[in-house]
């Protein structure tokens, strides 16, 4: 459960949005609340378990801040990660 924080980006592997990318914007217990600025923006972040999650980039690595967040910035951040490293 610790490799999950604010801020990384996180592959859904489970229930209808299976294979979405979201950014983590908090976790709490066994639940992270995702974020995609989209269909899932910063105001309605979903709940989901951690363990229907796959760890694609630490938020140490992917330069995100989670306090500073927008959800026009989510999308290109995701955008980005897509088009970068993301097959």
């Amino acid at each position: 459960m610790d490799k999950f924080s604010s801020g990384s980006i996180v592959k859904s592997i489970a229930g209808r949005d299976s294979e979405e990318l979201y950014i983590v914007k908090y976790i709490e217990n066994a639940y992270a609340y995702l974020i995609n600025g989209k269909s899932k923006p910063i105001e309605n972040p979903k709940k989901k378990n951690i363990k229907h999650l796959f760890l694609l980039c630490k938020s140490e690595y992917s330069g995100v801040d989670v306090e500073n967040l927008t959800d026009a910035l989510v999308i290109k951040y995701l955008k980005d990660y897509k088009s970068k490293d993301y097959k």
